[in-house]
């Protein structure tokens, strides 16, 4: 099997994860703020339930108050609905709709408008300890709703950002001692890879479903849903000030289906991952996979690779997250076989597991371990033949890495 890849590049760049622990901390700090209000709002509302008393009132008058937005958004709408009612002898006044009055569009504005005319009797409730205090609407606002709804893909942000970090340790410990490996044992487990087990007459590498890439999915699956259904919410059921709860509720009642169909798909899609097996007794090397099928035997491999290359499926840009590393082997033929992709968060981690996957596999084979290639692409002649020669190279190296799927 023949497989091309652009040469490597040598320069990296590690995470800090000093870094990500102030931006989980910042981003905890903030969400909390939006988290204070939604709490304050729900138990505002739980207790003028439990305690507020109601009497009969009467509006007096009706209003918009409008306050301007920038270019963008436009101005937002806040309705003020003014009535009177009498607590004992005393009589107040008071123009509260409800425990989070906040701007918004102005037919939600109107729409609370056409409910209180002025003139219009109304229930009022109070506190009884503080009867100048005293709302029209005392249930959980609408606009809790949707703020609970507009808040989900940040929690799972969130939660995410700590869930790496306290994983942190255990997957520093695992690569660890994975590329801290004396030369003749023989590992458990390739970090970013799978579990390594005896069988078929030698050693197979079978990819890990682990914890986190089922929580991964149902994070991405839940978020996602959130997400668009905040917009769907905002647009289609009330407006982002007056939100239908029913909407709200559907929304958050899908999500999490989503997030176990993301979950189950990821459970089968691991399942369709490559499976390496070095057969040691038959000097055999097989590859399988629900789109492949590979056998070499060990006296037709040339030697063993690790290869840094940047994603093409991804952004162009030189972050992190656009690096992968393929090891293979290059087959006496002049081809490639690449046995196995690895993408991480932390380049320098991947490529380090990555490099100690090939000393490893070229030490189980009996094959040497190819030194790096240290020359980089030449670049594109700044012309227009130069860049439909360079198109058609990433064209290439799209479809080639299409085929690398059940390797990932």
């Amino acid at each position: 099997m023949g497989f091309k890849l652009g040469a490597p590049v040598l320069k990296t760049r590690a995470s800090g994860i000093a870094g990500l622990i102030f931006f989980a901390v910042f981003w905890w700090i903030i969400l909390s703020v939006f988290i204070g209000f939604v709490v304050h709002a729900v138990a505002r509302s739980a207790d003028a339930r439990r305690r507020y008393a109601e009497t009969t009132g009467r509006v007096v008058s009706t209003a918009i108050h409008e306050s301007p937005g920038d270019s963008d958004s436009g101005p937002t709408y806040k309705p003020v609905i003014g009535y009177a009612y009498q607590v004992g002898r005393i009589a107040y006044t008071n123009d509260r709709y409800d425990f989070f009055s906040v701007s918004s569009g102005r037919g939600w504005a109107e729409s609370v408008m056409r409910e209180y005319p002025a003139g219009k009797e109304v229930a009022v409730y109070y506190d009884p300890d503080k009867p100048y205090e005293a709302v029209l609407h005392r249930d959980l606002p609408a606009m809790t709703y949707f703020l609970i709804l507009f808040l989900q893909p940040f929690l799972v942000v969130g939660l995410g950002l700590v869930g790496y970090l306290i994983a942190w340790p255990s997957r520093k410990r695992r690569l660890k001692a994975f590329v801290e490996l004396p030369d003749g044992a023989t590992p458990a487990f390739v970090p970013l890879w799978g579990r390594v087990a005896a069988e078929f007459g030698g050693l197979t590498v079978r990819p890990a479903v682990g914890p986190s890439p089922i929580l991964l999915a149902f994070a991405g699956g839940y978020g996602l849903t959130c997400f668009l259904g905040i917009f769907i919410v905002g647009f289609a059921f009330g407006g982002f000030g007056g939100a239908r709860p029913a909407a709200v509720t559907a929304v958050l009642f899908l999500a999490p289906v989503v997030g176990v169909l993301a979950s189950v798909g990821s459970v089968f899609g691991a399942g369709r991952k490559a499976v390496l097996q070095v057969d040691v007794n038959h000097k055999l090397l097989r590859l399988t996979s629900p789109r492949r099928q590979t056998e070499v035997r060990f006296d037709n491999i040339a030697g063993w690779f690790c290869r840094q290359v940047r994603d093409p499926q991804r952004s162009s840009s030189k972050s992190e997250t656009t690096w992968l590393f393929i090891v293979g082997a290059t087959t006496a033929a002049g081809g490639e076989l690449p046995v196995r992709v690895l993408r991480g968060l932390d380049v320098e981690e991947a490529r380090r597991v990555a490099e100690k996957a090939a000393a490893w596999l070229a030490r189980l084979t009996g094959r040497p371990l190819l030194p790096p290639e240290a020359e980089l692409p030449p670049q594109p002649e700044l012309s227009l033949a130069g860049l439909k020669a360079a198109l058609a190279e990433a064209r290439r190296q799209q479809a080639a890495f299409k085929s690398l799927q059940d390797l990932m």
